[in-house]
């Protein structure tokens, strides 16, 4: 049997933590800012945050438990569509679909299915949640991470789509660069 380590939030990381979503709470309404880079991110923040989502980047999951598969992490592709004006109705009510941001190539793929759909049902499929940046993801990270009251291993289960361990790698290369 394998053996599952804790990671810890120290009171004073909470702290941290708290303020990066005052800092972000402007920004985080913003439609860029889901395809926001960690350089990016990172000139939003003061030292010691940068410093906490260094650590949280470092950790291995796998130790924690977490068996998810690694999908890498690549800088923002500059080749993103912005798909805008999407709605949908719920019972007499309208709903507006975000902004949301898909690849070139995957976008060119999703209007053909669009089109044949369109063409046998009359109906549209709509992206309700694109692309987005690992430093977005980071970001959703923190936020599940406060959610379930700095509960590591709870929020490993809900939130990591991606291995976090290979991000702060990732990210430094990203800054030698």
């Amino acid at each position: 049997m394998s053996r599952v380590s804790k990671f810890l939030i120290s009171p004073q990381e909470k702290i941290y933590i708290d303020s990066i979503f005052i800092k972000l709470e402007q920004e985080k309404n913003k439609k860029e800012f889901r395809v926001i880079s960690f350089d990016g991110l990172f000139k939003l923040l003061d030292k010691n945050e940068q410093d906490l989502i260094d650590r949280i980047l470092k950790v291995d999951p796998h130790k924690l438990g977490f068996n998810g598969q690694f999908y890498g992490i690549k800088d923002v592709p500059n080749n993103l569509v912005e798909i805008l004006n999407q709605q949908y109705k719920v019972k007499d009510e309208i709903k507006i679909v975000d902004a949301q941001f898909l690849p070139q190539e995957t976008f060119s793929a999703y209007e053909k299915l669009n089109q044949s759909l369109n063409n046998e049902t009359k109906k549209k499929l709509l992206v309700l949640s694109g692309y987005r940046s690992s430093a977005y993801q980071a970001f959703v990270f923190l936020w599940y991470l406060r959610e379930y009251k700095f509960d590591f291993t709870k929020t490993l289960k809900r939130a990591a789509s991606q291995d976090i361990a290979s991000m702060a790698s990732q990210r430094d290369k990203q800054l030698i660069l």
